[in-house]
């Protein structure tokens, strides 16, 4: 029997955390290839799922398993009373990443309605609840501009 058939209490299916102590079958790879590695670093796994599930391959967490891999709680803040979140690494190369890699994402899933949506949530985030960070809120720009431009693989700066 398939493993989710035999561990239904203990398995997720249709939920995985890829890339970080994942085992991913050939048969997988040989069908939908490998990760896209301009987009190393930020939102490849993201990617990755959206193929399995475009390509309805079955897939899911063992949650009896143990692996380490640090939390990213500290990159989540809530904001605008709560209804939305902005994510900050606090650290200018994940967020690039990050941020191009959403934008891209939007691109390719013809979502470009949610770039509005997304300029209201970083400036909310870097303007008000940071008090003024246009570092931070310059780099989201610019970043968002390069995934809309499909500028990949790795930045000069990074």
């Amino acid at each position: 029997l398939p493993f989710e058939q035999k561990n239904k209490n203990n398995y997720i299916p249709m939920e995985a955390n890829l890339f970080n102590g994942v085992l991913i079958s050939s048969v997988v790879v040989n069908k939908i290839g490998f990760p896209r590695p301009e987009l190393f670093i930020r939102g490849d796994e993201v990617e990755y799922t959206e193929r399995m599930k475009k390509n309805k391959i079955k897939f899911g967490t063992a949650i009896n398993c143990y692996f380490y891999h640090p939390s990213d709680r500290n990159e989540r803040y809530k904001i605008l009373f709560g209804l939305l979140n902005a994510r900050d690494a606090k650290n200018d190369f994940k967020n690039y990443y990050l941020f191009r890699n959403k934008a891209l994402f939007f691109k390719e899933k013809k979502q470009l309605w949610l770039v509005p949506l997304d300029s209201i949530r970083y400036a909310y985030y870097f303007l008000i609840y940071k008090k003024f960070d246009m570092h931070g809120f310059l780099l989201w720009i610019k970043a968002t501009k390069d995934g809309l431009n499909g500028k990949l693989g790795r930045h000069p700066i990074y």
